[in-house]
């Protein structure tokens, strides 16, 4: 049998038990312990002592054990609980800064003579060849092809298709888009042309006699009947003449970043830019077939 092979283990054990028995009958008087019974304990008290060391090591590495898994626990509620703080901070980051656009928007909005319906940006095609948006309000809103449409810091572009709901925007950096344009300080008439990317726009038919200097303002200039006099474009980046040629070449910036392009303003009463313009269509070089798609 297994303790016959550890006669050892059995007498060291024996050994305790009776220091043990011996201690608790004596625990009032230690005084009165025999010479005998002096020497058990005597003998006994490394191995009660290892064994008081054991069960208090045992008992600590349980305790740790316990808490390290309570510790899990908490961590885990803990990362779950964060997660859903940062959810709810990214939503009140993205409302706050919806409010703050919304209101400059409304702003903008009271601040223009033009009767206009406020649109989300919902789609966009932004390929090589097209530059369009998406609008979410269509025939139901008021909106209808042909009217233009604008951001808070100048002008996007005008309508070129309308559905019940929605409603597609030909902006102003497509290829296909024409405007007839003013250079507000030197009163050069132009037309601002789309080149396809959305940080720069090019003018056609200015003629090499005129100066235009960089930093100079572009406005709409009222001719060719969709878009009102006035409205902001963009401001002159470039400026240079080819060897030849009767035209200069001219860059110009949008003032409009449609890269960050969410909320517009759709002007509805075409009647009214009529009427601001006198009720006559002035001549002028027309978007006519480039304007539309």
């Amino acid at each position: 049998m297994w303790w016959r092979r550890h006669p050892t283990l059995w007498v060291t054990l024996g050994l305790v038990f009776i220091a043990f028995v011996i201690i608790s009958s004596h625990r009032r008087d230690p005084g009165s312990l025999s010479l005998f019974e002096r020497l058990v304990y005597a003998a006994a008290r490394p191995f009660q002592k290892g064994l008081a060391d054991a069960l208090s090591g045992i008992r600590e590495i349980w305790l740790g054990y316990v808490a390290l898994v309570d510790v899990r626990k908490e961590n885990k509620l803990l990362a779950e609980r964060l997660k859903e703080l940062e959810k709810e901070l990214a939503y009140c980051r993205e409302i706050k800064s919806a409010n703050e656009r919304l209101a400059a928007l409304l702003k903008f909005q009271n601040s223009i003579s033009f009767p206009t319906v406020a649109s989300q940006v919902i789609g966009e095609d932004s390929s090589g060849w097209f530059r369009t948006l998406i609008l979410d309000k269509g025939f139901r809103d008021g909106i209808e092809k042909g009217m233009p449409v604008v951001a808070r810091e100048g002008l996007v572009g005008h309508v070129i298709e309308v559905a019940d709901r929605s409603s597609k925007v030909l902006m102003i950096i497509d290829r296909n888009s024409a405007v007839d344009v003013l250079l507000q300080q030197s009163r050069t008439k132009a037309v601002l042309e789309g080149v396809g990317r959305p940080d720069v726009c090019e003018l056609k038919y200015v003629p090499r006699s005129e100066t235009v200097e960089p930093g100079e303002t572009v406005i709409t200039s009222g001719l060719g009947g969709i878009y009102p006099k006035g409205l902001l474009v963009g401001k002159v980046e470039k400026v240079w003449k080819d060897g030849y040629g009767l035209f200069q070449k001219v860059e110009v910036v949008p003032q409009v970043d449609f890269r960050r392009l969410e909320e517009v303003l759709v002007i509805v009463s075409t009647e009214e830019v009529k009427q601001r313009d006198d009720g006559k269509k002035k001549p002028g070089i027309s978007e006519g077939k480039k304007g539309q798609r």
